[in-house]
């Protein structure tokens, strides 16, 4: 029989794509790596503030929004993920490579943070899963 041609990937890896591409923003670029992210976030998630769930306050949570410098579980990551990118892009904190970019929000940010944000400016903050 003839040899089967290779199946091809349901999608390219980001660094074969055009920059213009939604996918080629889905991974970090090799040179865009924050190598120290895994120690970084570690170290961000053993603060006080940031080891419970933003929105519905679990314990230990292992995923992130990067737009908002947010830890989240597991459960309300699939809810941020329905949200869209341009909203909440999620990441895990432990299986996802990081940008020097999003672990600098992450720096910045922190579930206290984003809480006083949300209150100071009339918005709901943590305590409340979105629906």
């Amino acid at each position: 029989p003839p040899p089967r041609p290779n199946p091809t990937p349901l999608s390219p890896p980001a660094s074969s794509l055009p920059p213009s591409s939604p996918l080629s923003a889905m991974a970090p670029s090799p040179s865009d790596l924050a190598p120290d992210a895994p120690d970084v976030l570690r170290v961000l998630q053993s603060r006080r503030d940031n080891k419970m769930c933003f929105d519905c306050a679990t314990r230990n949570p292992t995923w992130a929004s990067a737009n908002f410098g947010i830890f989240i579980c597991l459960d309300c990551s699939g809810r941020h993920r329905q949200l869209g990118t341009h909203i909440t892009f999620v990441r895990s904190a432990l299986m996802d490579k990081w940008s020097r970019k999003d672990l600098e929000k992450m720096r910045a940010g922190g579930n206290a943070r984003a809480t006083k944000f949300f209150r100071d400016n009339g918005g709901a903050a943590g305590g409340g899963k979105l629906e």
